[in-house]
């Protein structure tokens, strides 16, 4: 999970530091926003001993990560 969130955000740096299109500028930082948000549903799921709602947020967190990857 480290992996993915830092491949991301070197990905992100990487295209935020060049001048691209706004609108594939706005895709990068949703699929960043995802990956945080993704990433911090997987810690509040550990966090709270896997409790039932939060994990099934953290699934459907993920299909919205993989839309975003797709997006782009």
């Amino acid at each position: 999970a480290k992996g993915t969130w830092l491949s991301i955000l070197a990905i992100w740096c990487y295209f935020h530091r060049r001048k691209i299109d706004p609108a594939l500028q706005r895709k990068f930082n949703i699929l960043l926003g995802m990956a945080t948000a993704q990433a911090s549903l997987g810690i509040a799921t550990l966090l709270s001993n896997v409790d039932l709602q939060l994990a099934s947020l953290h699934q459907t967190g993920s299909l919205c990560l993989l839309t975003s990857c797709l997006l782009l």
